[in-house]
């Protein structure tokens, strides 16, 4: 069993969490950046072709309220922008 940690959990600055965790497809990786919202579950995934796997799941430990706050940047971007 693989004991790497693959998942962490940052809050934003207005208070709502952000989970993140990698998911191994093939020989490619999938980073979701998951925010709960009034319209249900926003997954934003990005597909990443990595050399290096520790690398990745060590920066999966480093996400932190900053990164969280741009998260929810960028979906309240998508949604505003729906909206127009």
């Amino acid at each position: 069993m693989n004991t790497r940690k693959f998942a962490a959990v940052a809050e934003a600055s207005d208070g709502r969490q952000v989970l993140f965790y990698i998911e191994p497809e093939g020989d490619r990786f999938i980073m979701h950046q998951v925010l709960e919202s009034d319209l249900g579950q926003i997954d934003l995934k990005v597909t990443l072709k990595v050399g290096d796997e520790d690398a990745l799941y060590s920066l999966v430990t480093t996400f932190d309220r900053e990164r969280a706050d741009k998260v929810v940047a960028e979906v309240t971007k998508i949604f505003e922008d729906e909206e127009q």
